[in-house]
């Protein structure tokens, strides 16, 4: 009989860590597609405003600073770019030394994040679509960021016609 509830109680924990190793591997594919769909968004974009070094978009926190330029607003861009390395910086802290301080502090600067990416691509949305703007702001904050790269990169063939 306590052989029986061993073999219930790692059956738990088994399912427990794969749905943990899921949700890891689903928010790394976020990412990824996150950075790719911003990245070729961005690279288009610098080609239409005749930027000298296209592939600057690639850089990973460069790109952040990138897409402040192209919306006019580099300080939003620096400020984006620097909380994602400050992400970046607390989250590799956070992994030696759990403490429920830094990780409130990641909580915070990821929505902090989240509205500063939120801002910077509704400055996009209104110079490419100024009558959809406010529809693409909601849709990419109901899909939690999810959807924002992708109206990015299919707008980014109308800089050009609005641009400065």
């Amino acid at each position: 009989m306590a052989g029986m509830s061993v073999l219930l109680l790692l059956g738990m924990l088994c399912s427990i860590y794969i749905f943990f190793v899921v949700v890891l591997v689903i928010f790394i594919l976020y990412l990824f597609l996150t950075y790719l769909f911003e990245s070729i968004a961005m690279m288009v974009m610098s080609e239409k405003l005749h930027y000298k070094w296209k592939i600057k978009a690639w850089i990973p926190l460069y790109n952040k600073y990138l897409l402040g330029e192209i919306s006019g607003n580099k300080i939003l861009g620096m400020m984006l770019a620097i909380s994602s390395f400050l992400i970046i910086v607390l989250v590799s802290y956070f992994y030696f030394n759990q403490t429920t301080v830094i990780l409130i502090i990641i909580l915070f600067l990821t929505l902090f994040n989240f509205a500063l990416d939120t801002v910077i691509s509704h400055q996009i949305f209104k110079k490419t679509a100024p009558r959809i703007c406010n529809v693409l702001t909601i849709f990419s904050i109901l899909s939690l960021g999810l959807l924002r790269p992708i109206f990015i990169l299919f707008l980014s063939n109308k800089i050009n016609n609005s641009a400065n």
